[in-house]
């Protein structure tokens, strides 16, 4: 195994780690971090593998240092083998101490980096435009996204693209972002772990092992996530929304992974591919009552299917005025026999006519049936409750007209983030916004659509 990753994610991650120090919080550890590479010699380049695996477990110790602080746990602590293997071996605990591969925390660490590029800018505000647009995914904050689960390691992507994936230099506040994320989410696999130990699990694993480990993990990142809150709202959603990703982007990487072997022939096995769907839907249920504009799974990968196409036959309740697949205007007459080639990996569909709107989504099914919904006209407070509830199909009902354009100013940012979470942010107009943080939102969701559609991603 190739360690010349360790030279260029060691040094990204100093660089931004002495922005984190900055960052308010009364207990997480920032500094034991720093001192810690401070001990290992400056070029990594002349480490020797036993350095790494060295430092790479005084990493994982650190980071149960951390669950400790938080969890006030009165149990001595674990001890921590670093080993060399495979790179999608995760973390385990064997009933003595937790193996931390040093290939999955350097997949983790880098997955980590760019989960927080993407929330940052999906969900704080949008980087000077310094790349073209050309260069998206790395521009429009869709990184993790666009992980083909084909590749053996995050790194492929990582070290191709180090200068596109790490903020620059004059965004602090990114960098921040993405040093935290990159223990966070070592973190949540090291406090699983530590749930293994703390509540006596041994042995094989089964379903509800697994569950409670994860459910100690998560309290463990919201209490980490609650010391950085403030009297800034807005700030302690992000901090939220950060921390709560870094438990399910690893669970998304495994599953990506069993779903790419269960197609090369490999399969893991349905109990295996089980266990992990059910995690996943847990951390969703739980991140599911954060406050905040956006949800965790928005930033997570599709789930893998192949990604084949083939015909469907569609059929319309109504003939539209108006039809949008896939982000893109068709003619309901051009669709030969009523047909369309469509990819099984997920397809948003909008239809309008003078009496309603249809909102649907397809993964693969040889049978569309397109069903309107009237339109509506609740007063400006509905509209806000609806789309708080992220009811997107509701709030274009309710604001927009046939040719999904806002009905009056004041609705215009709801039915944009309705549009853009809907598939259809071409058709988002910024000009339709009157407050200039309205337009500045609109801008980046249109923009961002466009890019996602032109690269093919979901």
């Amino acid at each position: 195994m190739g360690l010349s990753w360790s030279a260029r994610l060691s040094s990204l991650f100093c660089l931004l780690l002495a922005s984190v120090l900055g960052l308010h919080a009364q207990e997480f550890p920032f500094s034991d971090f720093a001192g810690l590479r401070g001990r290992f010699p400056a070029d990594t380049n002349a480490w020797t593998k036993d350095q790494y695996t060295d430092y790479n477990r005084h990493i994982a110790l650190l980071l149960i240092d951390v669950v400790w602080r938080f969890r006030h746990v009165n149990k001595p602590k674990p001890d921590v083998v670093s080993v060399l293997t495979p790179p999608r071996d995760p973390p385990t605990w064997d009933g003595n101490s937790i193996t931390y591969p040093v290939s999955f925390a350097r997949d983790m660490s880098q997955l980590g980096f760019m989960l927080g590029r993407d929330i940052y800018i999906g969900s704080w505000r949008r980087l000077p435009e310094d790349k073209p647009i050309t260069q998206h995914p790395f521009f429009a904050g869709h990184l993790v996204k666009a992980i083909d689960p084909s590749i053996n390691s995050v790194s492929t992507i990582f070290d191709a693209n180090p200068s596109l994936i790490t903020c620059p230099q004059t965004e602090k506040a990114c960098g921040a972002s993405q040093a935290l994320e990159a223990l966070a989410v070592q973190l949540f696999l090291v406090a699983h772990e530590c749930g293994h130990y703390i509540l006596g699990h041994q042995g094989a694993r089964d379903l509800e092992q697994e569950l409670a480990a994860d459910r100690y993990a998560w309290d463990t990142i919201r209490s980490v996530a609650k010391s950085f809150h403030s009297n800034d709202e807005k700030s302690n959603q992000y901090y939220d929304l950060l921390l709560s990703a870094a438990t399910e982007a690893p669970l998304w990487y495994q599953h990506q992974s069993k779903e790419w072997s269960d197609l090369l022939g490999t399969p893991s096995g349905e109990q295996e591919d089980n266990l992990i769907t059910k995690r996943i839907e847990q951390i969703d249920k739980l991140a599911d009552d954060l406050d905040g504009d956006y949800m965790v799974s928005e930033f997570m990968p599709e789930r893998f299917t192949n990604w084949t196409v083939q015909p469907a036959s569609v059929s319309f309740e109504r003939t539209p005025q108006l039809l949008v697949v896939a982000g893109v205007r068709v003619k309901p007459e051009e669709l030969p026999g009523g047909k369309i080639r469509l990819p099984s990996d997920g397809t948003d569909w909008i239809a309008t006519d003078a009496h309603g709107v249809a909102c649907q989504s397809t993964f693969g099914e040889q049978q569309v049936d397109i069903k309107y919904t009237p339109w509506t006209d609740p007063d400006l407070k509905t509209v806000g409750d609806l789309a708080k509830a992220k009811k997107w199909c509701d709030v274009i009902a309710a604001t927009a007209d046939v040719q999904l354009q806002p009905r009056s100013p004041a609705v215009a940012p709801y039915l944009n983030r309705a549009l853009y979470s809907s598939g259809a942010g071409d058709f988002i107009d910024p000009s339709s916004a009157q407050a200039p943080q309205d337009r500045s939102d609109a801008e980046r969701f249109r923009r961002i659509s466009v890019g996602v559609r032109s690269w093919g991603l979901p």
